[in-house]
């Protein structure tokens, strides 16, 4: 599963003044996830896995626990972190996206080593 150049670092904060950035538009609908996480994950947990977690947990703070319980039983060899970001509908009010909904994860339960 693993890619045999997966060591290799092809960019770096803090190597150069400017870092070139990847980037991509992509169109977002309400209740889309997003989700930026480590190789703890995705070395543990396989695409589908991960897929269906983010797909079957409501809760963005309960999908990434989810996802963290997943990468652990899996093996946890590596720290894991995990951001899940859900896309909100526009306030009908303020037309604003709600950003302001953003909430910190409750502590996960680890299992016993």
């Amino acid at each position: 599963y693993t890619h045999p150049k997966r060591n290799q670092i092809y960019r770096s904060l803090g190597e150069k003044p400017m870092v070139d950035v990847d980037w991509f538009k992509v169109m977002l609908q309400p209740e889309d996830k997003l989700l930026l996480c480590t190789d703890g994950l995705w070395d543990m947990v396989r695409d589908p896995t991960i897929e269906q977690i983010l797909s079957a947990v409501p809760d963005p703070s309960q999908t990434g626990n989810a996802l963290i319980k997943a990468a652990l039983e899996g093996g946890g060899e590596d720290n894991v972190s995990v951001i899940v970001v859900q896309i909100a509908e526009a306030s009908q009010r303020t037309g604003m996206t709600g950003v302001q909904l953003l909430a910190r994860p409750e502590s996960p339960q680890w299992p016993p080593m």
